[in-house]
């Protein structure tokens, strides 16, 4: 296209300047800065059309990262001088280390239209933030104001003259409030970062209109006095994350009462518990309508309080808990799905959540899918005022731990009763990541329609087998067998069902025949206890499951969070029957059932073992520990938080090591006793380390 014939190039300058300024948003964009240039480079028209629109040079970002010669700082007068008289959006930053003391210049630039301020963003370290303003200075148009500090300064005393600047929204960053020195009665959002408790209660008492509060990373402190209690009548949504656990949570939430409060969202990174009682209490002193309710990172809770903290919550509509998968403290939530089941009809006796629409939470092992649906209703009965209008479950599944099962799929039942909840209106929505894809790196997550979709295409191929057609059915019992041990080879993967030889012999009378005489697809034992035990069990089936894999080497695996040492111990019992045949041996057990390993002091002989992996709960103080003595074993992978010292095992063959809680004592003794050692991970460290060791006292550990 030939400029002259370019229709906007002969465009009338004001019908131009009037296109220009359409392009101008009122918040600032990453493009903004840069659109009068752009503009200008079209053609000599728009280049003097663009430099007389006063609203393309209102937005101002400045990267000190780029702009560190103080010869640019006249382009930057310039900039501002063509804005005319318009409101001003500045934004200044910077990411690396060393700081231009000619910053300095550019902030007093800055400061000469700080009448015409309407949204600051300033992050710089404290000594050039306190440059900003002035006791002259006046904001009569700052609305937005984002203040952030680069440095973490214990004693920040220099002041940021602000006088009369009272921004609507307001962002605080590592920088104590009483240093910013400005208006705080017109906020309604406040963002804080690295304030104390009694900074966060102070601020609400200074803005009395606040709406939404986010405190982020409070810093330990004193708490309030019982005299410093704020009574906020405004404030709607509030978001605390407290990087030290649930003691700062106690003492702000203690210290305020908030009437109109109806969002509350409460994030803890240390280990600590939920403050449910705090909660409880500032619920009941504000007699606030809590409609929701999110805990997108807890580390521990006790159900008991948790279920209390939502028992005071009767007009709670959304709830959100998650958990870190990987949490030593991790609590499941399948004994709150079935409360939530349970009490799905309303009742005068057990009134819990009766108004609840929206359940959002973790979970690292699979739940039953009809619990899940449960929480529905019948289809039919969805949208009844008996019910509870429960429309949306979201689940995310992180299956982290290698002896967690994988999600089963559906069977028609099932994709028949989802299809009919959808549609009445309900929602299940999942997020699955397989072991394999969890944690760091993972990958794009398995969604409910995935699920689905490949559950239908099994269906498909089941439906699509009839047993008399199945040439399998009459093949001879060899060649049979031979295939279902092929199946088995994949034993040692994790992957392999340990249901396999259950799986074949439903089949048919004659499948079941060859499936109980083939050993190969018994040699692999997985069983994995959830909840709490209602009676003692007959473990009898194990004994049985296992004798059947005659002379195979054996791969088993047991995980329980069960408490009572008498509930697994038998189990462990039978297990220890046929140590002889183990390769590998993984117990996620109480400490007291995994001793059982050495009953009494009892040696277990396992010449086999290729690998162990030996995750106690509870254990208690390493002295009086009795050993588990585990001779002729010479294991080549291992993978431990037992304490090192209690472990009689022949160490001389080991090449991969994966050890938890450790003292440095007892990894310098795996050091010494493992010289062929090649790949070693210790993780979560522990006291008590080498106290007064020296040089020589490590040598002669490792030597």
């Amino acid at each position: 296209m030939v400029r002259s014939k370019h229709l906007t190039a002969h465009t009338p300058y004001d019908i131009l300047s009037a296109v220009f300024h359409l392009t101008v948003t009122e918040t600032i964009d990453d493009d903004a800065p840069t659109t009068p240039v752009l503009l200008a480079r079209v053609c000599r028209h728009w280049k003097d059309v663009a430099w007389e629109t006063p609203s393309l040079w209102a937005n101002l970002q400045i990267d000190l990262d780029k702009e560190r010669s103080p010869a640019n700082w006249d382009s930057v007068r310039r900039w501002l001088n063509r804005s005319g008289k318009q409101p001003l959006f500045i934004v200044v930053g910077y990411s690396s280390v060393d700081v231009d003391p000619n910053w300095a210049s550019l902030i007093h630039i800055i400061n000469q239209y700080s009448d015409r301020w309407c949204q600051l963003a300033v992050c710089l370290p404290h000594i050039l933030l306190s440059l900003l303003g002035g006791p002259r200075a006046t904001f009569p148009l700052l609305k937005n104001m984002h203040l952030q500090s680069r440095e973490e300064e214990d004693e920040l005393q220099t002041p940021i003259l602000l006088p009369g600047a009272s921004p609507e929204n307001l962002v605080l960053n590592f920088l104590p409030l009483a240093i910013v020195q400005a208006e705080w009665h017109n906020p309604t959002f406040a963002e804080v970062s690295g304030l104390t408790v009694v900074e966060c209660v102070e601020l609400l008492r200074q803005a009395p209109r606040l709406v939404q509060l986010e405190v982020n990373y409070v810093k330990y402190d004193i708490p309030p006095a019982a005299s410093m209690h704020v009574v906020h009548h405004e404030l709607q949504c509030l978001n605390f994350l407290s990087p030290y656990g649930s003691d700062l949570g106690d003492d702000f939430f203690d210290a305020v009462t908030l009437p109109k409060l109806e969002i509350l969202q409460f994030s803890a990174y240390q280990p600590n518990g939920l403050p449910a009682g705090s909660l409880v209490g500032l619920v009941e002193r504000s007699g606030s309508m809590i409609k929701e309710m999110r805990f997108p990172m807890v580390q521990s809770l006790n159900e008991a309080e948790f279920y209390w903290l939502l028992g005071s919550l009767p007009s709670l509509r959304h709830l959100e808990c998650y958990m870190l998968a990987e949490n030593a403290c991790y609590v499941s939530f399948q004994n709150l799905l079935r409360r939530l089941v349970h009490t799905s009809i309303h009742s005068s006796t057990d009134n819990f959540l009766p108004d609840l629409q929206f359940f959002g939470c973790l979970f690292r092992e699979p739940v039953p899918w009809h619990l899940l649906l449960d929480l529905f209703g019948p289809p039919a009965e969805v949208g009844q005022p008996h019910r509870r209008p429960l429309r949306k479950v979201r689940v995310e599944f992180e299956l982290v731990f290698k002896e967690r099962p994988t999600l089963e799929h559906l069977d028609q039942e099932m994709i028949d009763r989802i299809d009919s909840l959808e549609a009445a209106g309900c929602n299940l929505e999942i997020s699955y990541f397989p072991r394999e894809s969890s944690g760091l790196g993972r990958r794009t997550p398995i969604t409910m329609s995935d699920f689905m979709q490949e559950s239908k295409k099994l269906l498909e191929i089941y439906n699509a087998m009839t047993i008399n057609d199945c040439i399998a059915a009459r093949l001879p019992f060899e060649i049979l067998s031979e295939i279902f041990s092929i199946c088995a080879e994949d034993a040692l993967d994790y992957e392999a069902l340990p249901t396999t030889p259950l799986r074949l012999g439903a089949v048919c009378g004659y499948w079941r025949e060859v499936a109980w005489r083939t050993s190969a697809i018994w040699a692999t034992f997985r069983i994995v206890l959830y909840g709490k035990p209602e009676s003692l069990i007959n473990w009898d089936f194990v004994r049985d499951w296992l004798k059947r894999s005659k002379e195979r080497p054996l791969v088993i695996t047991i995980y329980s969070c069960w408490p009572t040492e008498v509930a697994v111990s038998p189990l462990v019992d039978i297990v220890n029957e046929f140590s002889d045949r183990w390769y590998q041996l993984s117990l996620h057990l109480p400490y007291h059932t995994i001793s059982h390993l050495a009953r009494g002091g009892t040696p277990i002989y396992a010449p086999r073992m290729h690998y162990f992996d030996l995750q106690g709960h509870d254990i208690p103080a390493t002295e009086g520990l009795e050993p588990i003595i585990i001779p002729g074993t010479k294991p080549k992978s291992v993978d431990f938080s037992l304490p090192f010292s209690i472990l009689s095992v022949d160490w001389s063959h080991l090449t991969s090591c994966n050890a938890r809680k450790q003292t440095l004592d007892e990894c310098l003794c795996l050091l010494r006793h493992a010289p062929n050692i090649l790949d070693l991970t210790l993780d979560e460290m522990m006291r008590p380390v080498i106290e007064m060791a020296t040089t020589l006292h490590v040598t002669a550990l490792c030597s």
